[in-house]
Protein backbone atom coordinates (compact mmCIF):
# COMPACT_ATOMS: atom_id res chain seq x y z
CA UNK A 1 0.00 0.00 0.00
CA UNK A 2 1.43 3.10 -1.03
CA UNK A 3 2.52 5.64 1.81
CA UNK A 4 2.82 8.85 0.38
CA UNK A 5 6.35 9.49 1.41
CA UNK A 6 7.77 8.37 -2.39
CA UNK A 7 10.98 11.16 -1.37
CA UNK A 8 11.86 9.82 1.43
CA UNK A 9 15.68 8.67 2.19
CA UNK A 10 17.29 7.41 4.93
CA UNK A 11 20.52 10.01 6.00
CA UNK A 12 22.88 9.86 8.86
CA UNK A 13 23.28 13.91 10.17
CA UNK A 14 26.46 14.85 11.97
CA UNK A 15 25.90 13.19 15.04
CA UNK A 16 25.39 9.65 13.13
CA UNK A 17 21.99 8.97 14.12
CA UNK A 18 18.98 8.12 11.46
CA UNK A 19 16.63 10.44 10.29
CA UNK A 20 14.02 10.95 7.46
CA UNK A 21 14.90 13.71 5.35
CA UNK A 22 13.55 14.73 1.75
CA UNK A 23 16.26 13.66 -1.11
CA UNK A 24 15.26 17.15 -3.17
CA UNK A 25 17.64 19.99 -2.94
CA UNK A 26 15.81 22.32 -0.15
CA UNK A 27 16.44 25.90 -0.82
CA UNK A 28 18.45 27.84 1.00
CA UNK A 29 16.60 29.62 3.55
CA UNK A 30 17.70 33.62 5.03
CA UNK A 31 18.92 31.68 8.54
CA UNK A 32 21.11 28.94 6.27
CA UNK A 33 22.67 31.88 4.54
CA UNK A 34 23.61 33.26 7.74
CA UNK A 35 25.12 30.61 9.71
CA UNK A 36 27.21 29.79 6.09
CA UNK A 37 28.68 33.67 6.47
CA UNK A 38 28.69 32.99 10.42
CA UNK A 39 31.37 30.33 10.17
CA UNK A 40 33.34 30.88 6.56
CA UNK A 41 34.39 34.35 8.54
CA UNK A 42 34.85 33.56 12.42
CA UNK A 43 38.61 31.42 12.03
CA UNK A 44 39.49 34.92 10.29
CA UNK A 45 37.92 37.68 12.84
CA UNK A 46 39.24 35.24 15.57
CA UNK A 47 42.64 35.40 14.35
CA UNK A 48 42.70 39.39 13.67
CA UNK A 49 41.19 40.06 16.97
CA UNK A 50 41.42 43.96 17.66
CA UNK A 51 42.33 44.35 14.60
CA UNK A 52 38.77 44.11 12.89
CA UNK A 53 37.29 47.39 15.60
CA UNK A 54 37.37 50.70 15.91
CA UNK A 55 40.62 50.84 17.34
CA UNK A 56 43.17 48.37 15.84
CA UNK A 57 45.23 46.45 18.06
CA UNK A 58 43.82 47.87 20.89
CA UNK A 59 42.95 44.89 23.43
CA UNK A 60 40.04 45.15 25.37
CA UNK A 61 37.94 46.63 22.29
CA UNK A 62 34.25 45.38 21.00
CA UNK A 63 36.17 43.73 18.00
CA UNK A 64 34.29 41.31 15.13
CA UNK A 65 34.57 38.07 16.67
CA UNK A 66 33.09 38.87 19.83
CA UNK A 67 29.99 41.04 18.01
CA UNK A 68 29.65 37.56 15.50
CA UNK A 69 29.82 35.44 19.19
CA UNK A 70 27.46 37.70 21.00
CA UNK A 71 24.77 37.46 17.95
CA UNK A 72 25.31 33.91 17.39
CA UNK A 73 25.63 32.08 20.83
CA UNK A 74 21.78 31.91 21.84
CA UNK A 75 20.81 30.92 18.36
CA UNK A 76 23.44 28.38 18.24
CA UNK A 77 23.09 26.76 21.74
CA UNK A 78 19.29 26.31 20.87
CA UNK A 79 20.42 24.49 17.78
CA UNK A 80 22.47 22.08 19.60
CA UNK A 81 20.31 21.50 22.87
CA UNK A 82 17.94 20.13 19.49
CA UNK A 83 20.80 17.61 18.71
CA UNK A 84 19.91 14.12 19.36
CA UNK A 85 23.68 12.87 20.16
CA UNK A 86 26.10 15.91 21.17
CA UNK A 87 28.89 13.11 21.83
CA UNK A 88 30.93 12.71 24.01
CA UNK A 89 33.74 15.25 23.42
CA UNK A 90 31.00 17.85 23.43
CA UNK A 91 30.40 16.72 27.19
CA UNK A 92 33.39 17.77 28.08
CA UNK A 93 33.67 20.85 26.12
CA UNK A 94 30.79 21.59 28.67
CA UNK A 95 31.91 20.65 32.09
CA UNK A 96 35.45 22.96 30.79
CA UNK A 97 33.10 25.90 30.23
CA UNK A 98 31.30 25.31 33.70
CA UNK A 99 34.20 24.84 35.69
CA UNK A 100 35.68 28.08 34.13
CA UNK A 101 33.06 30.08 35.32
CA UNK A 102 32.40 28.50 38.41
CA UNK A 103 35.15 27.80 39.30
CA UNK A 104 36.82 30.72 38.33
CA UNK A 105 34.51 32.88 40.07
CA UNK A 106 35.30 31.25 43.25
CA UNK A 107 39.14 31.58 43.13
CA UNK A 108 38.51 35.40 41.84
CA UNK A 109 38.14 35.95 45.94
CA UNK A 110 41.91 34.43 46.56
CA UNK A 111 44.06 35.26 43.75
CA UNK A 112 46.53 37.79 43.90
CA UNK A 113 45.48 39.56 41.52
CA UNK A 114 40.93 40.21 41.44
CA UNK A 115 41.03 43.10 38.57
CA UNK A 116 43.82 41.52 36.36
CA UNK A 117 41.71 38.03 37.03
CA UNK A 118 38.20 39.05 36.41
CA UNK A 119 39.85 40.34 32.92
CA UNK A 120 41.48 37.16 31.93
CA UNK A 121 38.15 35.12 33.24
CA UNK A 122 36.22 37.14 31.24
CA UNK A 123 38.69 36.79 27.81
CA UNK A 124 38.42 32.66 28.69
CA UNK A 125 34.64 32.73 28.76
CA UNK A 126 34.31 34.55 25.74
CA UNK A 127 36.63 32.42 23.40
CA UNK A 128 35.09 29.54 25.09
CA UNK A 129 32.00 31.20 23.86
CA UNK A 130 33.23 31.51 20.41
CA UNK A 131 33.64 27.56 20.26
CA UNK A 132 30.02 27.23 21.31
CA UNK A 133 28.79 28.96 18.51
CA UNK A 134 31.03 26.75 16.31
CA UNK A 135 29.55 23.85 17.53
CA UNK A 136 25.59 24.58 17.64
CA UNK A 137 25.96 26.10 13.81
CA UNK A 138 26.99 22.88 12.71
CA UNK A 139 25.06 20.31 14.77
CA UNK A 140 22.10 20.35 12.43
CA UNK A 141 23.29 19.72 8.76
CA UNK A 142 26.81 17.77 7.63
CA UNK A 143 26.96 20.57 5.15
CA UNK A 144 27.77 23.17 8.17
CA UNK A 145 30.78 21.90 8.56
CA UNK A 146 32.48 21.93 5.27
CA UNK A 147 31.63 25.92 5.61
CA UNK A 148 33.45 26.09 9.16
CA UNK A 149 36.29 24.28 7.24
CA UNK A 150 36.26 26.97 4.05
CA UNK A 151 36.74 29.47 7.45
CA UNK A 152 39.90 28.14 8.53
CA UNK A 153 40.97 27.94 4.51
CA UNK A 154 40.23 31.84 4.23
CA UNK A 155 41.71 32.18 7.44
CA UNK A 156 45.54 30.60 6.30
CA UNK A 157 45.10 32.64 3.18
CA UNK A 158 44.58 36.08 4.85
CA UNK A 159 46.99 35.38 7.39
CA UNK A 160 49.96 33.95 5.61
CA UNK A 161 49.23 36.99 3.01
CA UNK A 162 49.48 39.55 6.52
CA UNK A 163 53.11 37.73 7.08
CA UNK A 164 54.22 37.62 3.34
CA UNK A 165 53.45 41.06 3.44
CA UNK A 166 55.44 42.43 6.54
CA UNK A 167 58.34 39.62 5.06
CA UNK A 168 57.59 42.14 1.81
CA UNK A 169 57.98 45.56 3.58
CA UNK A 170 59.54 44.90 6.97
CA UNK A 171 56.81 46.52 8.68
CA UNK A 172 54.12 44.66 11.14
CA UNK A 173 50.42 45.27 11.68
CA UNK A 174 51.24 46.10 15.30
CA UNK A 175 53.61 48.84 13.62
CA UNK A 176 50.81 50.23 10.90
CA UNK A 177 48.29 50.28 13.94
CA UNK A 178 50.67 52.43 16.21
CA UNK A 179 51.15 49.96 18.79
CA UNK A 180 54.26 48.95 20.31
CA UNK A 181 55.33 45.48 20.88
CA UNK A 182 58.77 43.77 22.29
CA UNK A 183 59.81 41.62 19.19
CA UNK A 184 61.28 43.28 16.14
CA UNK A 185 59.54 43.53 12.85
CA UNK A 186 61.65 41.25 11.03
CA UNK A 187 60.24 38.18 12.78
CA UNK A 188 56.79 37.62 10.99
CA UNK A 189 54.20 38.19 14.01
CA UNK A 190 50.73 38.90 11.91
CA UNK A 191 48.01 40.22 14.48
CA UNK A 192 49.39 38.18 17.09
CA UNK A 193 51.45 39.27 20.16
CA UNK A 194 54.17 36.43 19.79
CA UNK A 195 55.86 34.30 16.68
CA UNK A 196 54.88 31.34 18.37
CA UNK A 197 51.43 32.72 18.69
CA UNK A 198 50.88 33.29 14.72
CA UNK A 199 53.01 30.07 14.09
CA UNK A 200 50.55 27.97 15.87
CA UNK A 201 47.69 29.43 14.44
CA UNK A 202 48.58 28.44 11.02
CA UNK A 203 49.46 25.27 12.31
CA UNK A 204 45.82 24.58 13.72
CA UNK A 205 44.98 26.28 9.98
CA UNK A 206 47.54 23.32 7.93
CA UNK A 207 44.79 20.63 8.56
CA UNK A 208 41.70 22.00 6.93
CA UNK A 209 44.37 23.21 3.76
CA UNK A 210 45.97 20.25 3.21
CA UNK A 211 42.51 18.17 3.07
CA UNK A 212 41.33 21.35 0.95
CA UNK A 213 44.73 20.31 -1.39
CA UNK A 214 44.26 16.82 -1.38
CA UNK A 215 40.77 16.84 -2.37
CA UNK A 216 40.78 19.95 -4.86
CA UNK A 217 40.52 19.83 -8.54
CA UNK A 218 41.53 22.33 -11.33
CA UNK A 219 42.90 25.38 -10.76
CA UNK A 220 42.13 25.02 -6.73
CA UNK A 221 44.53 22.34 -6.80
CA UNK A 222 47.82 24.96 -7.63
CA UNK A 223 46.26 27.52 -5.18
CA UNK A 224 46.07 25.04 -2.63
CA UNK A 225 49.50 23.36 -2.96
CA UNK A 226 50.69 27.28 -3.03
CA UNK A 227 49.14 28.27 -0.20
CA UNK A 228 50.30 25.54 1.90
CA UNK A 229 53.95 25.93 0.71
CA UNK A 230 53.64 29.93 1.76
CA UNK A 231 52.02 28.96 4.87
CA UNK A 232 55.35 26.71 5.59
CA UNK A 233 57.39 29.15 4.70
CA UNK A 234 55.77 31.88 6.78
CA UNK A 235 55.99 29.74 10.07
CA UNK A 236 59.66 29.66 8.68
CA UNK A 237 59.37 33.49 8.89
CA UNK A 238 58.51 33.17 12.67
CA UNK A 239 61.86 31.58 13.84
CA UNK A 240 59.58 29.35 15.99
CA UNK A 241 61.08 25.68 16.42
CA UNK A 242 58.35 24.04 17.65
CA UNK A 243 56.12 25.97 14.60
CA UNK A 244 58.96 24.40 12.37
CA UNK A 245 59.18 20.87 13.99
CA UNK A 246 54.95 20.80 14.56
CA UNK A 247 54.76 21.63 10.88
CA UNK A 248 57.09 18.48 10.08
CA UNK A 249 55.06 16.25 13.04
CA UNK A 250 51.87 16.95 10.79
CA UNK A 251 53.47 16.36 7.48
CA UNK A 252 54.89 12.87 9.00
CA UNK A 253 51.70 11.93 10.69
CA UNK A 254 49.59 12.68 7.10
CA UNK A 255 51.79 10.17 5.31
CA UNK A 256 51.44 7.57 7.95
CA UNK A 257 48.31 7.37 8.06
CA UNK A 258 47.94 7.43 4.25
CA UNK A 259 50.21 4.62 3.86
CA UNK A 260 48.23 2.50 6.93
CA UNK A 261 45.09 3.16 6.11
CA UNK A 262 44.59 3.80 2.25
CA UNK A 263 47.20 2.76 0.07
CA UNK A 264 45.74 3.76 -2.82
CA UNK A 265 45.91 7.36 -2.34
CA UNK A 266 49.77 7.03 -1.36
CA UNK A 267 50.86 8.61 -4.87
CA UNK A 268 48.60 11.64 -4.81
CA UNK A 269 49.07 12.30 -1.46
CA UNK A 270 53.30 11.72 -2.02
CA UNK A 271 52.78 13.96 -5.08
CA UNK A 272 50.98 16.84 -3.11
CA UNK A 273 53.27 17.05 -0.16
CA UNK A 274 56.44 16.39 -2.41
CA UNK A 275 55.11 18.69 -4.73
CA UNK A 276 54.67 21.45 -2.14
CA UNK A 277 58.48 21.07 -1.04
CA UNK A 278 60.07 21.25 -4.33
CA UNK A 279 58.07 24.66 -4.70
CA UNK A 280 58.95 26.17 -1.77
CA UNK A 281 62.47 24.97 -1.72
CA UNK A 282 62.74 26.76 -5.21
CA UNK A 283 61.60 29.80 -4.29
CA UNK A 284 62.85 30.55 -0.68
CA UNK A 285 65.58 28.81 -0.55
CA UNK A 286 68.19 31.11 0.96
CA UNK A 287 64.96 32.16 3.42
CA UNK A 288 64.34 28.75 4.52
CA UNK A 289 68.16 28.34 5.14
CA UNK A 290 68.51 31.79 6.91
CA UNK A 291 65.23 30.92 9.15
CA UNK A 292 66.24 27.63 10.04
CA UNK A 293 69.52 29.18 11.15
CA UNK A 294 67.90 31.88 13.35
CA UNK A 295 65.49 29.42 14.93
CA UNK A 296 67.75 26.75 15.40
CA UNK A 297 71.03 29.16 16.62
CA UNK A 298 72.95 27.88 19.23
CA UNK A 299 72.06 30.77 22.04
CA UNK A 300 68.70 29.23 22.47
CA UNK A 301 69.58 27.21 25.97
CA UNK A 302 68.78 30.38 28.07
CA UNK A 303 64.93 30.30 26.56
CA UNK A 304 65.04 26.78 27.08
CA UNK A 305 66.27 27.20 30.69
CA UNK A 306 63.54 29.97 31.43
CA UNK A 307 60.58 27.69 30.00
CA UNK A 308 61.84 24.88 32.09
CA UNK A 309 61.69 27.35 34.86
CA UNK A 310 58.61 28.39 34.60
CA UNK A 311 57.17 25.24 34.13
CA UNK A 312 58.53 23.98 37.28
CA UNK A 313 57.01 27.29 38.96
CA UNK A 314 53.45 26.26 37.65
CA UNK A 315 53.34 22.90 38.88
CA UNK A 316 55.25 23.98 42.03
CA UNK A 317 52.02 26.56 42.53
CA UNK A 318 49.48 23.69 41.18
CA UNK A 319 50.75 21.42 44.33
CA UNK A 320 51.51 24.44 46.95
CA UNK A 321 47.54 25.33 46.12
CA UNK A 322 46.52 21.82 46.94
CA UNK A 323 45.43 21.43 43.71
CA UNK A 324 42.67 23.84 43.52
CA UNK A 325 44.90 26.68 41.51
CA UNK A 326 45.88 30.26 42.69
CA UNK A 327 43.60 32.11 41.63
CA UNK A 328 42.50 33.61 37.83
CA UNK A 329 45.55 35.64 36.86
CA UNK A 330 47.44 34.12 39.28
CA UNK A 331 50.72 33.30 38.23
CA UNK A 332 52.37 36.14 37.13
CA UNK A 333 51.39 37.98 39.96
CA UNK A 334 52.40 35.98 42.70
CA UNK A 335 55.66 34.92 40.55
CA UNK A 336 56.17 38.85 40.37
CA UNK A 337 55.84 39.25 44.12
CA UNK A 338 58.59 36.35 44.98
CA UNK A 339 61.03 37.66 42.72
CA UNK A 340 62.96 40.64 41.11
CA UNK A 341 63.50 39.53 37.96
CA UNK A 342 61.11 40.47 34.35
CA UNK A 343 58.29 38.24 35.14
CA UNK A 344 56.85 36.20 32.29
CA UNK A 345 53.85 33.99 31.20
CA UNK A 346 53.80 30.51 31.92
CA UNK A 347 54.49 29.58 28.54
CA UNK A 348 52.48 26.29 28.90
CA UNK A 349 48.92 27.26 28.36
CA UNK A 350 48.13 23.40 30.33
CA UNK A 351 50.39 23.95 33.12
CA UNK A 352 48.54 27.60 33.74
CA UNK A 353 45.20 26.32 33.55
CA UNK A 354 46.59 23.67 36.23
CA UNK A 355 48.20 26.58 38.57
CA UNK A 356 45.19 29.19 38.18
CA UNK A 357 43.03 26.94 38.29
CA UNK A 358 43.68 23.80 40.16
CA UNK A 359 42.00 20.09 38.75
CA UNK A 360 38.65 21.33 38.82
CA UNK A 361 39.78 22.77 35.28
CA UNK A 362 42.68 20.72 34.58
CA UNK A 363 40.78 17.54 34.38
CA UNK A 364 37.91 17.98 32.08
CA UNK A 365 39.85 19.88 29.72
CA UNK A 366 42.74 17.37 30.00
CA UNK A 367 40.37 14.43 29.38
CA UNK A 368 38.88 16.59 26.37
CA UNK A 369 42.42 16.68 24.83
CA UNK A 370 42.39 12.90 25.03
CA UNK A 371 39.16 12.38 23.68
CA UNK A 372 39.95 14.37 20.69
CA UNK A 373 43.18 12.66 20.47
CA UNK A 374 42.13 8.88 20.64
CA UNK A 375 39.32 9.72 18.02
CA UNK A 376 41.80 11.29 15.49
CA UNK A 377 44.16 8.44 16.29
CA UNK A 378 41.90 4.94 16.04
CA UNK A 379 41.68 3.11 13.01
CA UNK A 380 38.58 4.08 10.60
CA UNK A 381 36.04 2.04 9.45
CA UNK A 382 38.02 -0.22 6.75
CA UNK A 383 34.79 -0.15 4.24
CA UNK A 384 35.87 3.32 3.49
CA UNK A 385 38.40 2.91 0.43
CA UNK A 386 40.07 6.81 0.89
CA UNK A 387 41.35 8.71 3.75
CA UNK A 388 39.11 10.65 5.82
CA UNK A 389 40.34 14.48 5.11
CA UNK A 390 38.33 15.29 8.60
CA UNK A 391 40.53 12.40 10.04
CA UNK A 392 43.62 13.86 8.42
CA UNK A 393 42.33 17.22 10.10
CA UNK A 394 42.24 15.79 13.13
CA UNK A 395 45.31 14.72 13.56
CA UNK A 396 46.75 17.85 12.30
CA UNK A 397 44.35 20.00 14.80
CA UNK A 398 45.50 18.04 17.77
CA UNK A 399 48.90 18.49 16.92
CA UNK A 400 48.83 22.15 16.59
CA UNK A 401 46.64 22.50 19.49
CA UNK A 402 49.44 20.47 21.70
CA UNK A 403 52.26 22.94 20.37
CA UNK A 404 50.60 26.00 20.91
CA UNK A 405 49.86 24.97 24.27
CA UNK A 406 53.69 23.96 25.09
CA UNK A 407 55.22 26.77 23.21
CA UNK A 408 53.35 30.24 23.26
CA UNK A 409 52.87 32.29 26.21
CA UNK A 410 49.60 31.66 26.93
CA UNK A 411 46.45 30.56 24.98
CA UNK A 412 44.59 30.34 27.90
CA UNK A 413 41.94 33.52 26.33
CA UNK A 414 42.86 33.10 23.01
CA UNK A 415 39.63 32.62 20.89
CA UNK A 416 41.37 31.46 17.43
CA UNK A 417 42.79 28.05 20.19
CA UNK A 418 39.86 27.69 21.66
CA UNK A 419 38.15 27.57 17.95
CA UNK A 420 40.26 25.58 16.86
CA UNK A 421 39.36 23.14 20.18
CA UNK A 422 35.60 24.02 18.95
CA UNK A 423 35.90 22.61 15.63
CA UNK A 424 38.15 19.72 16.72
CA UNK A 425 34.90 18.81 18.52
CA UNK A 426 32.86 19.10 15.98
CA UNK A 427 35.18 17.04 14.07
CA UNK A 428 35.10 13.98 16.68
CA UNK A 429 31.30 14.14 16.66
CA UNK A 430 30.92 13.95 13.39
CA UNK A 431 33.88 10.78 13.17
CA UNK A 432 32.39 9.05 16.08
CA UNK A 433 28.77 9.51 14.20
CA UNK A 434 29.84 8.08 11.01
CA UNK A 435 31.85 4.88 12.14
CA UNK A 436 28.83 3.80 14.33
CA UNK A 437 26.43 4.75 11.87
CA UNK A 438 28.78 2.07 9.67
CA UNK A 439 28.98 -0.22 12.22
CA UNK A 440 25.19 -1.02 12.63
CA UNK A 441 24.32 -0.77 8.70
CA UNK A 442 23.93 -4.09 7.35
CA UNK A 443 26.41 -5.56 5.27
CA UNK A 444 26.33 -6.34 1.80
CA UNK A 445 25.14 -9.23 -0.14
CA UNK A 446 27.17 -11.85 -2.00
Amino acid sequence: MATGRTHDAVTAPVDGSTAFADDTPAPARPADRWIRRALIAMPTLAALGSFVSASPGSSGTANGYRVVTAVALIPALMMLTRAPNRGLATKLLLATSVAFAVWGAVGLSWTPAPGVGQRQLTGILLAIAGAWVAIGLTSARAATVQHLRTGFVLAAFVLTSIGLWQYATGVSLWRMAGQTIRFDDSLLIGSFVNPNNFAAFLLGCAGPVLSWALSAKGIRKPFAVTLLAAMAFVILGTTSRAGVLGLVVIVVSVLVIVMMQAPKTQVPVLFTLVTIALATWAVFSQQITAGLATAFAGGTGGSDDLRVSLSQTAVHYFFDSDGLGIGPAGFQERLALETSQSVLATHNTFLQMAAEYGFPVALPAFALVAVIATSALRSPNRSQALVDPARIEMVAGIIAICVGAVVASSLIADPSWWLLIGYLVVLTRQSRGQDDAAGKSPAPAN
